[in-house]
């Protein structure tokens, strides 16, 4: 079942990485949009006045989501905000420690939805726009810029970095999808 459309992001979420694989997914509410765009390096050798061959490889994807706001716990986590004291506003170090991270959402389409988990993730600091309230009031959005470069990962007796996983809603792991973070494991040859 092939989708000629896409449309509608939802259910976007994040695990941070650990020595053991990674932790609980989180929850990102209000997502509005997430755009990754592939960063692939390109190596030409050249023999005979021209390029005899290419090596093509997808290094990491810059990532851009649109939020309506992160939250506190995913700023603390992500970003590396640490809560001033209980009860109290948070304070942002200027060395803060990013976190990798594994993202994951749910994209719609004309035929089937996909989940998509990418791996090996940090992020920059947001951008936000502050504007004064007018006859009508507009929401204003958090852009946050990030990177992910992969994780290695043991597929079929091989450690490879893996990048993207993905399931259609007609996949036998769609269900299991959000329960923990899926990994590549064995793929059949």
């Amino acid at each position: 079942m092939a989708n000629k459309v896409r449309f509608g992001v939802s259910q976007a979420r994040y695990a941070l990485e650990t020595a053991e694989g990674f932790g609980a997914w989180k929850r990102i509410p209000g997502a509005v949009s997430i755009q990754l765009e592939p960063q692939e390096s390109k190596n030409d050798f050249y023999a005979d006045n021209s390029v005899y061959f290419t090596q093509l490889g997808a290094a990491s994807d810059n990532v851009t989501v649109e939020i309506a706001d992160l939250g506190d716990e995913a700023k603390i986590d992500l970003l590396g905000y640490v809560r001033k004291a209980e009860g109290a506003g948070l304070i942002l170090p200027v060395n803060a420690k990013r976190k990798r991270f594994a993202l994951a959402f749910q994209v719609e389409g004309d035929e089937a939805a996909m989940r998509v988990c990418v791996y090996g993730g940090t992020l920059g600091r947001p951008s936000s726009t502050y504007s004064t309230t007018t006859d009508s009031t507009e929401p204003q959005t958090m852009s946050i810029e990030g990177t992910f470069a992969g994780r290695n990962f043991v597929v079929s007796g091989n450690e490879e970095p893996y990048l993207y996983y993905t399931s259609l809603d007609t996949d036998s792991d769609f269900d299991d999808f959000f329960t923990a973070v899926p990994m590549p494991g064995t793929i059949p040859t």
